[in-house]
């Protein structure tokens, strides 16, 4: 595991002598994506073409900044991040690479990847924290297609979606379809979630639409992404585990929470513990790092004193 983190004090020691931003037109597969600046890419070949600064400095003159526009719209701000994820699985999850090797090849994918869309690392880090940012994100989200609850208990779960509900009880995992594992025939009559009347609907937008998970009062954004992990029900025993112990009675100043994807783990922690003053969500990937922003901002009124930073790495 890797020791470092692109945190803002070590920007300037990795972004020196990195290469003049690229102007060329980035290509983005991200359909869906930027329907709210219309004026700032074109379509080509059924491919989002996105311009760069320039364009947005053209165009869109309200905008003086482009890492402003990744608070001032959610929908470019997240096919920034989930663009540049796409090129950070394969050296991640590749276990030959070095520690030393992968932390390079890590570094130099994430500037460059921000740099493809005229994006400065050291900008987005610190404008992903700008309240004022985070608040123009969700007023800029999408909403929700499906809401998922889960009872405190985890006895059961709950689908909502245009006044229509499906309950699973006993759940063992947050989409509890086996029907297509190699250890179970396919029987939809069985599977909690295939013999939902509406399954179909339901099965299209889990696997597509914003979702919003519900547990204790609490509310966490999550788009079923290649670099975006829902919170499982190993997540959900692990807070009941911390509960048992009497984690959230001792006096912890600070949560971190490693590979933190939605930031369910450690805000819910820090929520719960009433010590808890700070929490760090680190996770390689960049959209985990603004869905974990996001979900604060969802939450932060239970804690409104408590720090919460996000760290790449």
């Amino acid at each position: 595991m890797l020791a470092s983190l692109l945190s803002c004090d070590r920007l300037d020691e990795l972004t020196a002598g990195t290469p003049q931003l690229d102007r060329s037109p980035r290509s983005c597969s991200c359909a869906g994506y930027l329907t709210l600046l219309p004026k700032v890419y074109s379509v080509a070949n059924g491919r989002i073409i996105l311009y760069g600064s320039d364009s947005f400095t053209s165009q869109a003159p309200l905008y003086d900044r482009t890492p402003v526009l990744v608070g001032a719209c959610a929908e470019y701000g997240f096919a920034i991040c989930t663009e540049t994820d796409k090129d950070l699985m394969p050296p991640i999850r590749d276990l030959g690479l070095s520690d030393q090797r992968k932390e390079k090849t890590y570094r130099n994918l994430v500037i460059g990847g921000l740099q493809g869309f005229d994006v400065h690392l050291n900008d987005f880090l610190k404008d992903i924290h700008e309240n004022s940012n985070l608040a123009a994100l969700l007023n800029t989200m999408p909403h929700p297609d499906l809401t998922i609850n889960i009872d405190d208990n985890l006895g059961k779960i709950t689908y909502s979606s245009d006044g229509k509900k499906h309950h699973v009880t006993n759940p063992q995992l947050l989409w509890d379809c086996y029907c297509r594992t190699a250890k179970r025939p396919a029987d939809t009559a069985k599977c909690p979630i295939h013999r939902c009347s509406w399954q179909k609907d339901l099965t299209d937008k889990f696997n597509n639409s914003f979702v919003m998970i519900g547990y204790k009062g609490m509310k966490f954004l999550w788009k079923n992404l290649r670099v975006l992990w829902p919170p499982s029900i190993d997540s959900l025993l692990m807070l009941s585990d911390l509960e048992a112990d009497g984690f959230f009675n001792e006096e912890y100043e600070s949560v971190l929470d490693l590979g933190s994807g939605t930031g369910f783990l450690g805000i819910t922690a820090a929520l719960r513990n009433p010590y808890a003053g700070r929490v760090v969500l680190s996770d390689w990937l960049l959209t985990p790092m603004l869905f974990g922003l996001v979900n604060w901002r969802l939450n932060s009124k239970e804690k409104d004193y408590l720090e919460v930073h996000v760290k790449a790495g």
